[in-house]
């Protein structure tokens, strides 16, 4: 507790400070926002931000908080502890403090905004944050409700304040808290507004367990170590239906043993904004190795994915965790379907599910199939069709 307190007091000194310098003249603007060198301090200045912004809910719904006798029971953080983290309103509930809070709460995103802006005018650190935003177009509100939720398996403190906050046994944040404490309204619920859990799920950046405004909130553990920089592996249980060809090991597009004419064809379908792609040919006429290479080219790779064998394995839901692998990777998704199509009971059982499935797909999807009569079953909407001949005797 003094160890969280004295961190917590510190912080409130560098605060007083830091404003004290900022009505000091702008000449000591590349002092007080110097640019981004790790990822590490991007994280850390967003763990200060969901403090306080967890402290701001605080002092909108602290009446939430007691029964009638005033008391509260289950609690895993004590009300100064959350006072001080969370730098809060005082007991009196004056309009004076709240609007501290608030000048709190700006001044901390303007920190992180006028560093980013330096990051980005010197080239600095790749930080994952602003690359999750980017790779999954996230508006501000989506993403300050999943560094919330995500910030409670990664912050001793999120973790206590969140377990305070909504009286519960652990620390994952309600749907109803988390929409609330990233809004800047302060009337707004689940049932106002468009609601960024949704969009976060379908992307599977975040798990919800439960209906309405009291399920709780997860962050996939893949998303939270890609947040922290750290390697991200595939699940388990897509390891054995896939194999990610590394923008590295990809060969040069001089080297594929395919006619320049399709690799042209293809190169164009490869490019926006074209998102969906069959590939038609016999085995082994070089369809990923050209769609590995070309990708390549522009920094992107392929995470290959067997279909039929991982629905057999993790179902059609497998697909969407696989999509967002995809991403975090920078890498297309392949899709053998080979063995789907021919398939045509499996497929046909399948299909509707399917097709649900990867018309939520965010980003390039290709589909290999072997004759050029097979059609992926309309999984895909309005793909290009590229067809690879049979390679020649002199070719082979």
């Amino acid at each position: 507790m003094s160890t969280a307190t004295g961190n917590a007091q510190a912080h409130g000194n560098h605060t007083h400070n830091a404003l004290a310098i900022t009505c000091a003249g702008r000449g000591h603007t590349t002092a007080l926002f110097p640019p981004y060198t790790s990822n590490e301090q991007h994280v850390a200045d967003w763990h200060d931000l969901v403090l306080a912004l967890l402290g701001r809910w605080l002092g909108r719904h602290d009446y939430r908080l007691f029964d009638l006798q005033g008391e509260r029971t289950g609690t895993h953080a004590t009300f100064a502890e959350v006072l001080i983290l969370g730098q809060s309103r005082r007991p009196d509930g004056s309009e004076e403090h709240q609007r501290s809070t608030q000048l709190h709460l700006s001044m901390l995103q303007r920190r992180i905004d006028r560093r980013l802006e330096a990051t980005a005018m010197e080239d600095h650190a790749a930080l994952k944050v602003e690359d999750l935003r980017a790779l999954f177009n996230l508006d501000d509100t989506a993403i300050r409700a999943l560094m919330i939720a995500a910030m409670t398996q990664i912050s001793v403190d999120v973790a206590r304040m969140t377990a305070y906050l909504t009286g519960r046994d652990d620390a994952r944040p309600t749907a109803g808290l988390l929409v609330e404490a990233c809004s800047d309204q302060i009337h707004r619920g689940l049932a106002f507004g468009p609601c960024p859990l949704d969009e976060l799920a379908a992307l599977h950046l975040l798990q919800i367990h439960g209906e309405g405004v009291e399920a709780t909130v997860t962050v996939p553990e893949a998303v939270v170590r890609f947040l922290q920089g750290k390697a991200v592996q595939l699940p388990a249980a897509l390891k054995s239906s896939s194999r990610l060809w590394c923008v590295d090991d990809a060969i040069s597009p001089d080297a594929v043993l395919a006619p320049r004419t399709v690799l042209t064809q293809l190169a164009r379908a490869l490019g926006p904004p074209c998102n969906h792609i069959v590939l038609t040919g016999q085995r082994g006429a070089g369809r990923r190795t050209a769609a590995a290479s070309l990708l390549a080219q522009t920094g992107t790779g392929v995470l290959e994915v067997d279909l039929g064998q991982l629905i057999a394995t993790t179902g059609v839901q497998g697909i969407a965790q696989l999509a967002r692998e995809a991403r975090l990777r920078r890498c297309a998704l392949l899709l053998r379907a080979e063995g789907l199509v021919d398939d045509e009971e499996s497929l046909r059982a399948h299909r509707p599910a399917l097709r649900h499935a990867l018309s939520g797909v965010r980003g390039r999807v290709i589909v290999t199939v072997t004759r050029s009569s097979s059609d992926p079953g309309g999984l895909l909407r309005d793909p290009a069709r590229i067809v690879f001949p049979p390679a020649s005797t002199e070719l082979q």
